[in-house]
């Protein structure tokens, strides 16, 4: 039997040269192999470290201060290099509850929260910054950091050139389901490995559907005081994981229920329990793609009913079951 199945078997031998590196190994260990050297090859960690043309960098991974300021420290992880542009997951390690002391921006480039979240000061300007949000940065910004809730903080940050940064809005901006789905689909993409041509693709489409930042250079006194209320809401519940009831949350802010469910869809165009769903969800989604398998596990840590409210909760803001984004979310 071996012997008549040895043409099939040594059939990959007559392939053109060209074709070597495409036939997929069954081999767990070369796989992961692989896939060090194909991030490897493509990290660019940190922010001092330009951009060569190409839209690669000197890979240096590890725990260990940035040339940030401040103080901060953090890792690195480059997922794909397309046109002058990069992505990479940033995991912040500082704890630092106090401002960091201003430093100036070393880069251009877009932070899209996914994990935790931070009190981040541009210039004077101020505004809370989880999962629901992303902050266009630009280079020479003074810039300062806190974390008020002392959690760790995991990110996307898409470096971009400066012709096509300063076409974007300054600031902070609230990222749409529609945003989210597709920074999501980028990064699933980046992981099972994609070219240079669809990565730009999608990321300029990701682009394209970065919303405006509504009001974020106006409004007097009364517009500040309303956005304080809803930057502080927005702490208070990631600080008691997405858990705190409206009267809890009312209380913290200083607020009744009304008037915070009030000012908070003024200022936001969402309303709180809409806003507070889409941080579970999104929640659940990082915690999915970070491994976890057991849904009850998931609906218990989010503050869900039970298992079948975290199912349609999922179905009505992404249109599937937790168990169809897991699959989706898979490498």
């Amino acid at each position: 039997m071996p012997l008549e199945a040895k043409g099939d078997l040594t059939a990959f031998a007559g392939f053109p040269e060209r074709h070597g590196k495409k036939i997929q190994s069954t081999n767990p260990l070369e796989r992961i192999t692989r896939e060090i050297k194909r991030r490897t090859d493509v990290v660019q960690v940190f922010a001092a470290h330009p951009l060569t043309q190409d839209g690669r960098m000197r890979a240096e991974i590890g725990d260990r201060a940035w040339p940030r300021g401040g103080g901060m420290r953090g890792r690195t992880i480059g997922l794909g290099a397309a046109c002058g542009m990069a992505v990479l997951e940033v995991t912040c390690l500082s704890d630092h509850r106090r401002f960091t002391a201003p430093h100036p921006g070393p880069v251009y480039a877009l932070w899209l929260q996914r994990v935790g979240g931070f009190l981040h000061r541009v210039e004077g300007r101020e505004c809370y910054v989880d999962r629901m949000g992303g902050v266009m940065l630009r280079e020479g910004q003074d810039r300062q950091v806190a974390h008020p809730t002392g959690d760790m903080d995991l990110g996307t940050e898409l470096r971009l050139p400066e012709e096509l940064a300063m076409r974007l809005p300054v600031g902070h901006f609230m990222m749409t389901r529609e945003f989210d789905r597709a920074h999501r689909n980028v990064l699933v993409a980046c992981r099972r490995g994609i070219d240079d041509f669809e990565l730009a693709d999608r990321l300029y489409a990701l682009l394209r559907l970065v919303p405006g930042v509504p009001g974020n250079l106006r409004g007097g006194a009364a517009d500040r005081q309303r956005r304080h209320a809803v930057s502080h809401a927005a702490q208070a519940l990631a600080a008691d994981g997405l858990a705190l009831g409206l009267d809890a949350l009312a209380e913290r802010v200083g607020y009744s229920p009304h008037h915070l469910s009030r000012v908070f869809r003024s200022v936001t165009g969402m309303t709180l329990t809409a806003y507070r769903n889409e941080l579970r969800v999104r929640a659940v989604l990082e915690d999915l793609h970070a491994g976890e398998t057991s849904l009850l596990v998931l609906a218990a840590r989010y503050g869900f009913a039970d298992q079948a409210h975290l199912t349609r909760v999922m179905r009505r803001h992404r249109d599937a079951t937790p168990s169809e984004m897991r699959r989706l979310s898979r490498p």
